[in-house]
């Protein structure tokens, strides 16, 4: 009788647990098969131009990476490198570039004036905001931005706010309006002190790993073939991944300031193959000098591809 009692006891002992490990992956399949550990691809000890790497994207098996110096603006390059070795294969560009703050451009096809999109009241952009791409502190919103897979929706980060927003778009690619909340998880905490953007400190904030939330500072954006959004999030040192409802599905990363990560400030994203690429900006660091840390770019092997067309390789 005993041993019968042990029997079941043991069965559904291991019943149970197979369908814990079920639940762990429903709705997220490729998350059995990441990699959270990372790797450098490349870095400013080996490549020197490699300052305050921000935007990025890939094509065709390369990796172009638009760096941001913002202690010498004249010395902007995009870095072009081989996806499949990190060799760095061209330079292109030397110029400052202009801003228009808490704004959103279109550019034609094959290049051209930018047209206004978004906007907030009184900016004259024929679409409004609704104040919700607003920022106190100058520079940081609007940022990434990306499409939902069947190009209906666009979702543009502001990084002060902790949130995703999103805009109605209609059959024929333009931008209609319905600015709204997608996702949004505020937390005033940094990783570090935020040198240059002392505007981001709050009453409530704290400096250390209480910051390493998930959408900590959205910056850069990427969509995978499953309808994901991942964002970088740059205040949080880690890459958040979305359901296409805008809820959280898991984090990658850790910070290289708190917790001997590989992610200092990740601002942009982009997929080639199952490897999900970005840039470490490390503004707060390198304006401050320390900890001395390399500007560089990291990826992880998420075990999804990204959205064909939608920036990525």
């Amino acid at each position: 009788m005993m041993t019968l009692l042990r029997r079941k006891v043991l069965t559904f002992a291991l019943v149970l647990m197979t369908i814990l490990a079920l639940a762990t992956t429903v709705g997220n399949s490729h998350t059995a098969h990441a990699d959270n550990s990372g790797t450098v691809f490349a870095s400013s000890s080996t490549v020197p131009l490699l300052q305050f790497p921000e935007g990025l994207t890939s094509w065709k098996g390369k990796v172009y990476v638009a760096t941001y110096n913002v202690n010498l603006g004249a010395s902007n390059h995009i870095l072009v490198f081989d996806a499949g070795t990190g060799n760095l294969l061209n330079t292109l560009g030397d110029l400052p570039g202009q801003q228009d703050l808490g704004l959103v451009y279109r550019i034609p096809q094959g290049g051209g004036d930018p047209t206004l999109v978004i906007g907030p009241a009184g900016s004259g952009a024929p679409v409004s905001d609704n104040g919700l791409l607003q920022s106190p502190v100058a520079g940081i919103s609007p940022n990434g931005m990306t499409f939902s897979a069947n190009y209906r929706t666009l979702y543009i980060a502001n990084t002060w706010a902790d949130s995703i927003v999103a805009f109605d778009v209609n059959s024929q690619g333009q931008v209609t309006g319905n600015a709204r909340i997608f996702a949004q998880n505020k937390n005033d905490d940094l990783e570090e002190y935020p040198t240059g953007f002392t505007g981001l400190l709050q009453s409530d904030t704290q400096i250390g790993a209480a910051a390493s939330t998930w959408l900590n500072g959205p910056d850069g954006l990427a969509l995978d073939n499953q309808g994901d959004v991942w964002v970088a999030s740059d205040l949080g040192d880690n890459l958040t991944e979305l359901d296409s409802t805008g809820h959280l599905i898991a984090t990658y990363g850790t910070s290289a300031v708190t917790a001997s990560g590989l992610l200092n400030q990740p601002a942009s994203l982009t997929f080639v193959g199952s490897s999900l690429y970005a840039t470490n900006m490390s503004i707060f660091t390198g304006l401050a000098g320390q900890p001395i840390l390399p500007f560089g770019v990291v990826s992880f092997n998420v075990g999804v591809s990204g959205a064909g067309g939608n920036g990525n390789d």
